[in-house]
């Protein structure tokens, strides 16, 4: 509220100066007619000048009129002094207002400052762990995975170093496997690991499963200092899980103290899920391929075994055409033939004739070859029938390993039809001595033995 009483003195004293100015003119009009009637100054005069002159009794109510006057005068000059009050006292609350305004727009701003960045550091967050989600999805070999991620969440997240521990538990140690920065890359190379629940930070989360953040890295008693990385002044490490139990850690490092917000540690946290599974969707492709591998080399070894045995038990897979006949093939091998096994690739020797030689192959595996020339002074072969040959190669080594899986077939169901006729004519008879004597001849005629001995009482070996 605004103060009244300076403007209520204003017409009060507007009425002391009218009244003191009339009585003023009182006395100087006595003085005035005094003089001109020739009296002497005193204060008898003054009154019976007064009394006989008719003007100054005029005069004499100039006081009323004057204080009059003079108080409207002032009342007036107080209501606007009262008014320029009341607009000092409402000039003075518009601009509290605007300041209030003012700072209520500086607080707008600041907060829709901060939410902008918020919501930056929120993109840019989110555009990393998009990255790594396809870095997930696309990269299925450990090596090349885990190189590729530390270096995605340092470049995005601005940290001075990013590292992927795997543990080993038969050392119980936690191996550094990949590192983003120059002084991790040197720490890689010479194979840094940390105890399990001694050593670092990594140490403690690869331990107790548990985050654990040094925000300044010279009070936390965790904090393993490396040489490697001097610049560290904050330190954050997530564990990494598969089925419950940890394999692994994220560790990052900054070099601001304070460095890890709360919108930090959620986002890693949910970098470290990802991460987590990126590296046990690679652990577990590369154990498929190599479980796949085994088997190809399984299946590999077998066949060819297969073929060796299916080879030797034959007396004669090999042929030759010459002059419109086939004959048996002669039992030396031509080097060039040889060759193509051993090298399984086509071999053309140099001769007086065209000559080609192809490797047969079964499952990527040699087991023959075959042979072509021209009579002498033929042109050479062109790619289109070197195309044509190898082709046709390819046919070859197809039916001839149906052709042998149809024989093995062929073979597994006349001993499994054997198997059966001998154990039905086993089961004819209940008697021991009749069911021994009917073994011992179907094992004989079967097998074209020259002798064959069937004993059942062990007593007598003793």
């Amino acid at each position: 509220m605004f103060n009244n009483k300076p403007t209520q003195s204003i017409t009060l004293l507007y009425i002391l100066f009218g009244l003191a100015g009339s009585f003023v003119l009182i006395i100087f009009a006595t003085l005035v007619e005094t003089t001109r009637l020739d009296l002497a100054i005193t204060l008898p005069n003054f009154f019976q000048v007064q009394s006989d002159t008719v003007l100054l009794w005029i005069i004499d109510t100039t006081p009323i009129v004057i204080g009059t006057l003079a108080g409207i005068l002032g009342q007036r000059q107080t209501n606007m002094a009262k008014l320029s009050n009341q607009l000092a006292y409402r000039l003075e609350e518009e601009q509290d207002l605007i300041q209030q305004l003012d700072k209520l727009n500086q607080d707008l701003e600041s907060k829709v400052e901060e939410r902008t960045q918020v919501i930056e550091l929120r993109a840019k967050y989110l555009e990393a762990a998009a990255e790594v989600g396809r870095a997930a999805t696309s990269i299925y070999q450990l090596e090349e995975l885990l190189p590729k991620v530390v270096d995605l969440i340092s470049e995005k997240f601005g940290f001075y170093q990013t590292g992927i521990f795997i543990v080993d538990h038969q050392t119980e140690d936690a191996i550094l496997r990949a590192a983003s920065s120059t002084g991790g890359k040197r720490m890689l190379a010479r194979g840094h690991r940390l105890k399990i629940g001694t050593e670092g930070i990594v140490g403690f989360v690869t331990d107790t499963g548990e985050v654990r953040i040094a925000l300044d890295v010279g009070d936390d008693a965790y904090h393993f200092n490396t040489p490697e990385l001097p610049n560290t002044k904050s330190e954050m490490a997530l564990p990494l899980f598969y089925g419950g139990r940890v394999f692994g850690a994220l560790d990052v490092q900054s070099t601001e103290e304070n460095a890890f917000s709360e919108e930090d540690i959620s986002v890693l946290k949910v970098l470290a899920d990802q991460v987590s599974m990126a590296i046990n969707n690679a652990i577990l492709f590369e154990e498929i391929q190599s479980n796949i591998e085994a088997e190809r080399k399984s299946f590999i070894e077998a066949n060819r075994a297969n073929w060796q045995e299916f080879v030797s038990a034959s007396d004669q897979f090999g042929f030759k055409y010459t002059q419109n006949r086939v004959l048996n093939a002669d039992q030396a091998w031509p080097e060039d033939m040889v060759t193509a096994m051993s090298s399984q690739e086509i071999v053309t020797p140099s001769s007086d004739y065209p000559v080609l030689s192809l490797p047969i192959l079964v499952s990527g595996q040699p087991i023959g070859a075959i042979r072509l020339s021209k009579a002498p002074k033929q042109p050479q072969w062109t790619e289109d029938e070197i195309e044509l040959i190898k082709t046709l190669t390819e046919r070859i080594s197809q039916a001839v390993e149906s052709a042998r899986l149809f024989q093995e077939t062929q073979k597994q169901a006349a001993q499994e039809q054997l198997t059966t006729e001998i154990s039905t004519n086993l089961r004819k008879t209940l008697d021991i001595n009749t069911v021994l004597q009917t073994a011992a001849r179907e094992f004989g005629q079967t097998f074209n033995a020259n002798e064959v001995i069937i004993r059942m009482n062990p007593d007598e070996a003793k």
